[in-house]
């Protein structure tokens, strides 16, 4: 299997068990999915943003 068809599925992975995670979370705290997905999206956005960071 070639690299980028590796992270391809990699990538799919991810995004199914972060639609998971982001129904669950939308469920417990009653916000609708899409603000809940928003949420987990931003989070992730906002890491890749600081680790990137220079010193």
């Amino acid at each position: 299997m070639s690299e980028i068809a590796l992270r391809i599925v990699l990538i799919g992975f991810a995004g199914a068990r972060l639609t998971r995670h982001g129904d669950v979370i939308a469920g417990k705290t009653g916000m609708g999915g899409a603000w809940a997905g928003l949420a987990l999206a931003a989070n992730g956005a906002l890491g890749d943003a600081t680790i990137d960071a220079p010193c």
